[in-house]
C-alpha cells in the first residue's frame, strides 16, 4: 500500500504507533504515561472519538485486573507471604531446586487465577 493512498487519519494513526514504540524502546517515560498520551494526542486530533476512546476502560476485566495488582501490591507490603517466601526461596538452596518448587506453585496458582497478577506478585520476590 503506498503512503499517498492512506488518509490523514490513518497517517496520523501510524506516526503515533511509531512514537509510542519509539518511546517504549527508549524507555523516555513511564508506559501508562506514553500509552494515556497517545491516546489523548488520538483523541486531540479527532482520529478517535471519546466515546470509542473510554469504551476500553468500561471492560470489567481492566477494573479485575487492576484490583489484583492492588492485592498483590497489599501482600507484598505486608509481608503476608513470608513463609511461602521461605519455601519457595530459601538461601541455601540450589537454582534446580528452587526453579522447581516455584513452577509448581506458578502452575498451581496460573490454574485458578489470571497471569498478571501472580507474575506481579512473584517478580519482586525471585528480584
Amino acid at each position: 500500500m503506498e503512503l499517498g493512498s492512506l488518509n490523514i487519519d490513518a497517517i496520523i494513526t501510524l506516526a503515533v504507533i511509531l512514537a509510542v514504540v519509539i518511546g517504549l524502546i527508549r524507555d523516555i517515560a513511564r508506559p501508562e504515561l506514553i500509552l494515556i498520551g497517545a491516546l489523548g494526542l488520538l483523541l486531540f486530533t479527532g482520529v478517535v472519538d471519546p466515546d470509542r476512546a473510554l469504551k476500553g476502560f468500561a471492560n470489567p476485566a481492566v477494573f479485575t485486573i487492576g484490583a489484583l495488582y492492588v492485592v498483590a501490591a497489599g501482600v507484598q507490603r505486608t509481608e503476608a507471604l513470608r513463609a511461602v517466601d521461605e519455601f519457595l526461596l530459601p538461601r541455601t538452596g540450589k537454582l534446580q531446586g528452587v526453579l522447581t518448587r516455584l513452577m509448581g506453585v506458578t502452575a498451581f496458582l496460573s490454574a485458578f487465577l489470571n497471569n498478571t497478577p501472580i507474575v506481579a506478585m512473584l517478580v519482586p520476590r525471585i528480584q
